[in-house]
C-alpha cells in the first residue's frame, strides 16, 4: 500500500483483520495489513475507502444480528406411545381387513366409498385410513407415517400431532369425495400421512417466517426451503401408494396434504403448542383413538 492508504479497520489480532479482508476480497477491493507492534490495521487505497467501509459495516451488522439470533424452538419428545399406537393399529388391521373377523368383512364395511360417504356414512373417512391392500402398501405408510409423525411431534407434541394427522386424513377424504364425486374407492393411511407432511411443512415455514427478520439478510430466504422440501416430498412420494384397485391415488394424497397444510397454518397462527400441557396432549391423542374406535363401531 502507498502513502494514500486509509485505515478501515484496526484490531489487536491479525486474524480479525484477515477475516474482514476476506469481505473486501470478495467484492474486489484491494487491501493490505500494517503491523503496529501492539496491533494490526487493515488499509485500502484512498479511492476505495468509502466502499470498503460500507462493506465492513454491513458485515458487522450481519454478525451482530447472527450473534443475537433468537433461541431455537423447544424440541418436544417424539411421543413413543403415539408411534406405537399408530403401528399397532394399521398392522393389526391388515389381516383383519383382508380376511375379515367374526364373520364380518371389514374391507367392505370400512373402505372409502365416496358414494356412501355422500349418503351419510361418514365413518368411512376414518376406517379406510386403517386398511391396506397388501404388505407393501402397509410398509410404505408405516415407515413414512412414523417418520413424519416423529418429526412433527417434536414441534407440536405427540397428542396434537396425531390428532391433526387423523383430522387431515378425514378432511382429505371428504375433500376427495367433493372433488371426485361418486365411485371413488380407496383404502390406506396415505391421505393422513401426507396430511402430516403438509402440517409439518406449513407449520415450520410459518414459524421460521415469523422470526426471519431477527437473522442476517442472507438467512431471510431460508424459510422458503421448508416449503420447497415439502413440495418435493409430495411430488416424489405422492406418485406412489394406491387405492383399492392398485391405481395411484394422487388426488387423495394431494387433498390430505392440503388439509394438513391448512391445519399447520392454523396452529402457527394460534401459536400452538404454546399453552398446551401434557394433559392436553394426552386428551388429543386419546381422543384420536376414541374417534377410530367409534368409527369402526358405526361401520360394523
Amino acid at each position: 500500500m502507498n502513502s494514500t492508504s486509509i485505515i478501515v479497520f484496526q484490531a489487536r489480532r491479525k486474524r480479525d483483520c484477515a477475516d474482514r479482508a476476506l469481505v473486501l476480497r470478495a467484492v474486489g477491493i484491494p487491501f493490505g495489513f500494517q503491523d503496529l507492534g501492539d496491533g494490526w490495521t487493515l488499509v485500502v487505497p484512498d479511492e476505495f475507502a468509502q466502499a470498503a467501509l460500507t462493506e465492513l459495516r454491513s458485515y458487522e451488522e450481519e454478525n451482530t444480528s447472527f450473534n443475537h439470533k433468537p433461541p431455537p424452538p423447544k424440541i418436544l419428545p417424539i411421543g413413543k406411545p403415539g408411534l406405537i399406537a399408530y403401528s399397532l393399529i394399521i398392522c393389526a388391521m391388515l389381516p383383519v381387513g383382508l380376511k375379515g373377523l367374526f364373520g364380518q368383512s371389514f374391507w367392505i364395511a370400512g373402505r372409502m366409498d365416496s358414494t356412501l360417504v355422500a349418503d351419510g356414512e361418514w365413518w368411512r373417512t376414518v376406517t379406510s385410513l386403517t386398511l391396506h391392500a397388501d404388505v407393501g402398501h402397509l410398509a410404505a405408510n408405516l415407515f413414512f407415517g412414523l417418520l413424519f409423525g416423529a418429526l412433527t411431534s417434536q414441534a407440536l407434541g405427540s397428542g396434537l400431532t396425531w390428532g391433526a394427522t387423523l383430522l387431515s386424513g378425514i378432511l382429505g377424504n371428504l375433500l376427495t369425495t367433493w372433488i371426485d364425486g361418486p365411485g371413488h374407492l380407496a383404502v390406506g393411511a396415505s391421505t393422513a400421512v401426507f396430511g402430516t407432511l403438509g402440517l409439518f411443512t406449513v407449520y415450520e415455514w410459518a414459524r421460521r417466517n415469523k422470526i426471519k427478520d431477527q437473522y442476517p439478510r442472507s438467512y431471510r430466504y431460508r424459510p422458503v426451503a421448508t416449503l420447497l422440501a415439502g413440495a418435493v416430498l409430495l411430488g416424489f412420494l405422492g406418485m406412489g401408494g394406491g387405492d383399492e384397485s392398485g391405481r395411484v391415488d394422487v388426488l387423495s394424497h394431494l387433498t390430505g396434504f392440503i388439509s394438513g397444510a391448512c391445519l399447520g397454518a392454523l396452529f402457527a397462527w394460534l401459536r400452538w403448542p404454546i399453552g398446551w400441557t401434557e394433559k392436553h396432549q394426552q386428551l388429543a391423542g386419546g381422543g384420536s383413538l376414541l374417534v377410530v374406535t367409534v368409527a369402526w363401531a358405526f361401520a360394523l
